[in-house]
């Protein structure tokens, strides 16, 4: 053997967690893709249909999309914009 010993029966108490934390994660995934696909939707909707005006049609879907991902992720951590 090494240096290091991996030893993974130190895990076995913490298996029903684990389990609890991976079924969580799958939950949430299933519904962040369930909710993704209606809002996308919505816009995708919003966007063709008023394409004429020019607030919309001017800027470019990936600046949107860049300036919405951005507030939200310094929504999500507590700093401001």
């Amino acid at each position: 053997m090494g240096i290091y010993d991996l030893n993974l029966r130190v895990l076995v108490p913490y298996l029903p967690v684990l389990g609890w934390g991976a079924v969580r994660t799958l939950e949430i995934s299933v519904l962040a893709i369930l909710l993704s696909f209606p809002l996308g939707l919505v816009g995708a909707v919003a966007r063709y249909r008023y394409r004429n005006v020019e607030t919309v049609r001017n800027i470019p879907l990936r600046v949107v999309l860049h300036t919405d991902s951005s507030s939200c992720r310094s929504t999500a951590f507590g700093s401001t914009p």
